[in-house]
């Protein structure tokens, strides 16, 4: 099928729906179980609307794989089923290559599609534009080192959305202003994307979130570890020829990991403690992990030994750590003892660099005429 990078009749665009998912993951956890999740609530549901693209914007796999391997066999069977829809839609499907730990070069595995009669299937794995129902698509993969020259070629363009799998400034901590030049992944921001009409769409942060208006991340549609509280989904834009849009972010019901403290729980032996961690797996927590924060030795060795050879149950003592940095707090006030001097504000600088002499010499061997003698000399 040739691409569709035709304007429609009269050049008059119609609106754009496009359909995101971002960083399946796929290996980070049973591929089966989740190729059954985004079949059920990714592709049927989506298989009763209308929508133009169907876009995985990065992170398709885990790791790198073998070939006959789980992870690739259901991701290559999902990416098999997302086709066959995109072809009854008349569709286009478009794959952002993801971090390179992740997706490892393994879209290369359906490069075979690119050249199909029967779909419009494009993979990107360097920073272009793609051209789909007349609207100018902006497609950043994560790219490392590139500088920004290369992307300002790019971005300085006028365009209509931008489909990318990177950092957002205010995605993550550590990204607060833009730097192209990173030596690993660049950091954009929303004045890097002034040639965009519409809004800016992303994979690689697992949390679904808008920042400064037009800038999106999609978020990671099934829960896989613990630290992922947030709500995982997918998400529908609709997008008109003006650059407005409408960003609906599609929830997954996903598997739950839930973290507690065993001082937030009022037990007073192992059995209370067990049967607390029971019925939360029997209301629906399908992963706990307990962080044991208090002095306890018995029931602590009762509960790792009750859950050792369970794998959706995680014990975790963090009066180890505890211990270790009080540890380490005393070995430093132990080391430092002595020099408190050098905080009192009565002496003044020569005064104290006269007491640290003497402190590091363990004696007194010299004084502040001696030093004022030698300075003089």
């Amino acid at each position: 099928m040739a691409k569709r990078n035709y304007f429609p009749i009269n050049n008059i665009k119609q609106p754009l729906i496009q359909v995101h998912l971002a960083d399946l993951h796929f290996g980070a956890m049973d591929p089966q179980k989740e190729y059954n999740i985004l079949v059920e609530q990714v592709l049927l549901p989506i298989a009763n609307m209308p929508f133009n693209i169907l876009a995985i914007d990065g992170d398709l796999f885990d790791r790198k794989y073998m070939a006959n391997s789980d992870p690739i066999i259901w991701a290559s069977r999902f990416i098999g089923d997302c086709v066959n829809l995109c072809i009854s839609k008349n569709a286009t499907m478009i794959a952002i290559s993801g971090t390179e730990s992740h997706d490892s070069g393994q879209w290369a595995i359906f490069d075979y599609l690119e050249n199909s009669e029967n779909v419009d299937f494009r993979i990107v794995k360097s920073t272009k534009f793609e051209s789909v129902f007349g609207y100018k698509i902006l497609c950043i993969p994560e790219e490392y080192g590139k500088g920004e020259d290369y992307y300002y070629k790019f971005l300085d363009q006028e365009y209509d959305t931008v489909f990318m799998h990177g950092t957002l400034v205010g995605g993550i901590i550590t990204a607060k202003k833009e730097n192209l030049n990173a030596n690993r992944e660049p950091v954009f921001d929303i004045n890097s994307f002034n040639g965009c009409r519409g809004p800016i769409i992303a994979g690689h942060v697992h949390s679904a979130m808008c920042l400064k208006g037009y800038m999106y991340y999609v978020s990671n549609p099934i829960r896989y570890k613990f630290g992922e509280e947030a709500e995982k989904g997918y998400c529908i834009v609709l997008q008109n020829p003006n650059g407005a849009h409408y960003f609906e972010f599609m929830p997954i019901e996903s598997f739950r990991y839930d973290t507690i403290r065993a001082s937030q729980i009022a037990f007073s032996n192992p059995k209370e403690l067990s049967a607390y961690i029971d019925n939360l797996q029997s209301q629906g927590v399908d992963h706990v992990k307990l962080k044991f924060d208090i002095s306890d030795d018995v029931t602590f060795q009762i509960i790792r030994e009750y859950y050792a050879n369970n794998p959706s149950v995680v014990i975790e003592n963090t009066m180890k750590q505890k211990i270790s940095d009080a540890d380490t707090t005393d070995e430093i006030i132990k080391k430092y003892e002595g020099l408190d001097f050098l905080m009192d504000p009565s002496l003044d600088e020569i005064n104290k660099f006269i007491k640290f002499i003497n402190y590091n010499e363990g004696k007194d061997i010299i004084t502040i005429d001696r030093l004022k003698s030698i300075l003089n000399s």
